[in-house]
């Protein structure tokens, strides 16, 4: 763990407290997170990872010595600082043996703060190193608890473990929303590149003129904007590891230079001449067939064959039922942290609609729905709390009976609204399940441009 990545949490109710604390850590070559409340904090921990914590002992909804259990039960290599303005020995003395590794009182002055974080680190980094012979273990511990624990996905984590100590180039084919990006992390993570970056770029997001800027880099003057040089991912994924998301909406043109790239391992920016050696590994992702888009002259085969050195395939949610109720699970409590709320359950209807329902936005889509269904449940959640297709599981009955509550209250220029909404769904729904998730090809059927199709698609709550 290099300081340059060592990334540093601040909780704190004063704004302007985490904003000096921010300064000092910016200063000092560290990622910040900041946190003013202690369920934020918790759930900065649980997806964000920091290495260490600066929390004020009072928060206005928990308690800081409960954050700190709390935050050590989710990760215990985690190197908590409290931060206090009270100098109440007995109260220190029981936050150090509750387990934080120091404390400080307010007002706190900038070089002691910035030692205490770097003896922090340290000491973090040293417990870090003698566990290393356990990282491929815990890695794959970490993979199936974010994934599940069904013999699919037991057989994806054998396929990575296969793989991930080489070199290969992978693709890894899913469907959107299955958990790609998940799997090129553990991947990385499980290789001996693990210390260096991960850098992932959507080759879908990125509209097809800035894209080649972002992978390969630029010079000044290259291009109208072009103000200062800057450099592309390739260079900044040096000695890690690279992953180009949903790589079959990459432009012709633009697999004609990657190829290039991979068989000369250089890189030269737009509007220069000199190469740069690249030394990454390169991992993509599709969201459709690769292979089908070979044969129908969308993607290049020598590039694909280039690629295709080890496949991954992520089964859909569909595939692996067993998975559902312990995403569900983890996704509920996930929802209450989130929220401040306190859902403890699901009854058994609401379970059955989830176990029923064919997910076609895979994980994505089924978190989505229980972070709405906590929303909208009291304590338990019901049936009626879980809104498929971002609507209630019983809309569709009531709208075919002619039941007039479905439009009661409502002007007409509201119900057109809603109807359009509905008919733009569908249709760009059914043009991507068509196209197979390429957006690229579906903007070309709808007649639309690339980047209107991409809006439309997040409005509408569209799961290509």
């Amino acid at each position: 763990m290099s300081e340059g990545n060592s990334r540093i949490l601040i909780v704190d109710d004063e704004p302007d407290i985490c904003s000096l604390f921010s300064k000092l850590m910016h200063r000092e070559g560290y990622e910040f997170l900041v946190a003013y409340t202690g369920h934020e904090a918790l759930r900065s921990i649980r997806f964000e990872y920091p290495d260490i914590m600066l929390l004020d002992i009072k928060l206005p909804d928990l308690d800081g010595r409960e954050v700190m259990s709390q935050a050590l039960a989710i990760d215990p290599l985690l190197r908590i600082i409290m931060v206090t303005a009270y100098s109440d020995t007995d109260l220190v003395i029981n936050a150090v043996k509750g387990g934080a590794y120091s404390y400080l009182t307010k007002p706190v002055s900038e070089r002691e703060l910035v030692q205490t974080v770097r003896n922090a680190l340290l000491a973090r980094k040293s417990v870090v190193s003698q566990q290393e012979g356990t990282e491929v273990e815990n890695e794959n511990i970490s993979l199936s608890k974010i994934m599940g624990p069904s013999p699919a996905v037991s057989k994806l984590i054998a396929d990575i473990n296969t793989v991930a100590q080489t070199e290969f180039n992978v693709i890894i084919q899913g469907e959107t929303g299955a958990g790609k990006e998940v799997v090129a992390k553990g991947l990385h993570q499980l290789s001996v590149r693990r210390k260096g970056p991960f850098v992932a770029i959507d080759c879908g997001a990125i509209p097809e003129t800035l894209l080649e800027s972002e992978l390969f880099g630029h010079q000044r003057g290259a291009f109208t904007g072009a103000q200062s040089n800057k450099a592309g991912k390739f260079e900044v994924a040096a000695g890690g590891t690279l992953f180009l998301d949903e790589i079959n909406n990459m432009p012709l043109s633009s697999q004609m230079k990657l190829l290039r790239i991979i068989q000369e391992r250089q890189v030269v920016r737009l509007g220069g001449t000199k190469g740069q050696d690249i030394n990454v590994r390169l991992l993509v992702a599709a969201n459709s067939d690769l292979y089908a888009a070979v044969q129908s002259n969308l993607f290049r085969s020598d590039l694909y064959y280039r690629l295709n050195e080890f496949i991954l395939r992520i089964p859909p949610l569909r595939e692996r039922q067993e998975d559902i109720p312990y995403l569900a699970e983890r996704f509920r409590e996930q929802a209450n942290c989130d929220l401040g709320k306190n859902v403890f359950a699901f009854d058994q209807a609401a379970l059955g609609l989830l176990m029923r329902y064919s997910w076609p936005g895979n994980v994505r889509q089924l978190r989505s729905t229980i972070r709405q269904a906590v929303l909208l449940a009291e304590e338990q959640i019901l049936e009626k709390d879980i809104r498929l297709d971002g609507q209630p599981s019983n809309h569709l009955l009531q709208a075919e009976s002619g039941d007039q509550c479905f439009w009661s209250g409502k002007g007409l220029r509201e119900i057109v609204q809603e109807n359009t909404r509905d008919l733009e769904r569908k249709v760009i729904s059914s043009v991507l399940l068509y196209t197979k998730g390429n957006k690229a090809e579906a903007a070309r059927l709808l007649s639309v441009d690339y980047k209107t199709l991409h809006t439309k698609i997040k409005q509408l709550g569209i799961y290509d």
